[in-house]
């Protein structure tokens, strides 16, 4: 287990800005969040592991934010956030063609898609 690097922290940082029912409280728990990593550096994923006594979000799906970034070849790549029973669980980041990722984009080159 580690702490977030200050890119993956920007990274969630953006995508838990945007509002839905329980950002606010998943912001909180992001704070003394730590990592596992799931995956090889060309296919990211994440495990977060959130402390037991941060509190719960009350989010009204799985993966209740979702981001889009162009790889350096422009094929998109996806970042999802995944949590369960009210707390952050996982960072999901994937090729759209499942392909290796060449390069993840900074944070400041993700889109934030907001379902409806």
């Amino acid at each position: 287990m580690r702490k977030l690097t200050v890119e993956e922290r920007k990274l969630l940082t953006k995508l838990l800005q945007v509002e839905f029912t329980g950002h606010e409280t998943l912001i909180l728990q992001l704070e003394g969040v730590v990592v596992e990593e799931l995956g090889p550096p060309n296919a990211p994923y994440l495990r977060l592991v959130v402390s037991d006594d941060a509190p719960l979000a009350d989010v009204a799906r799985r993966v209740p934010i979702e981001a889009v970034a162009p790889d350096a070849d422009g094929m998109t790549i996806h970042f999802l956030v995944h949590v369960l029973e009210g707390r952050l669980s996982e960072l999901e980041i994937f090729r759209e063609d499942s392909k290796e990722i060449l390069s993840v984009p900074p944070a400041d080159a993700v889109q934030v898609l907001k379902y409806p």
